[in-house]
């Protein structure tokens, strides 16, 4: 049986800016989405026009229902969409999905705010404990303003991140947080973000594919601002849907460029290298 986020997360979120349960989703809808994004995540280095990005650090799928047919219908459960309704007793609509995975060992990211009033969800995909990079949390901090206000961090309790796979911290984009030095790498995450509707929303301009949008009720269409209701206009998301999926040609294509381009860039230090040392031994009989 799923286990479902309830009223009394609800309240825990509220008064604490944070909640942090347990097995939130099942370990099947997890490996659905892994098996559907596998193919992108063994490439390194990846990067497309539509977010798949890898870096030193990290590899990142921006658009995750590009690459996962299934990751929609998975996420945006009833249970989750009535949650964050709500707790901002207003529609809602989604401003970002992706993937994230670590692929190398991390200092400790400093206590922070991410500012506004956003409410983020992050699946941790292959579980979460300190060794691995947890987020801490300071209870209450949501309901400071940071810009104005120096916090004491040590009168706040913490709510920690620390489960089994599927277990989801839920977080408010105001509450000051941290994530613990990480000694393995492999951390792999799922994090969305909902944002209450207005006319002055901001989103960042998130792609689906026809194909996850396919099964999706009216209920889940409308919180990507696909079907027509109050200030969103059908034609809100026609050009964020993306007929041309991603495959492997198209990822050898551009591992090709990038690969192509840290070798101009190795031959470009080469010859700088050289023209420096030749200056080098010539500026004493100059």
């Amino acid at each position: 049986m799923t286990k479902k986020i309830n009223k009394d997360h609800l309240e825990t979120f509220k008064n604490n800016g944070s909640v942090f349960v347990k097995s939130l989703f099942p370990k099947e809808d997890i490996e659905i989405i892994l098996e559907e994004i596998k193919l992108w995540t063994k490439f390194s280095p990846a990067i497309n026009r539509n977010g798949a990005i890898f870096s030193a650090h990290d590899l990142l799928l921006q658009n995750l229902s590009i690459f996962s047919k299934s990751v929609l219908s998975i996420v945006l459960r009833n249970d989750i969409i009535n949650f964050v309704k709500s707790y901002y007793k207003s529609d809602i609509i989604l401003s970002k999905i992706e993937y994230r995975e670590q692929l190398v060992p991390k200092v400790e990211m400093p206590i922070h705010s991410d500012f506004g009033s956003s409410v983020s969800f992050m699946i941790y995909l292959n579980g979460v404990e300190d060794k691995f990079g947890s987020t801490y949390c300071y209870d209450g901090t949501h309901k400071l303003n940071h810009k104005k206000t120096k916090t004491n961090i040590s009168e706040f309790e913490i709510t920690k991140a620390n489960g089994e796979e599927g277990s989801t911290l839920v977080f408010h984009s105001n509450v000051l947080h941290k994530r613990t030095t990480t000694h393995l790498k492999g951390r792999k995450i799922i994090w969305f973000t909902f944002q209450k509707l207005s006319k002055n929303v901001t989103i960042n301009k998130t792609l689906f594919s026809r194909e996850s949008l396919a099964n999706l009720t009216k209920k889940q269409q409308l919180i990507l601002g696909i079907s027509k209701k109050d200030n969103i206009s059908e034609s809100f998301a026609e050009d964020l849907i993306c007929d041309q999926l991603p495959n492997e040609e198209s990822l050898s294509f551009v591992e090709s460029k990038i690969l192509l381009n840290a070798l101009y860039k190795r031959i470009f230090i080469y010859f700088k290298t050289k023209v420096r040392r030749f200056l080098n031994i010539l500026s004493p009989r100059l």
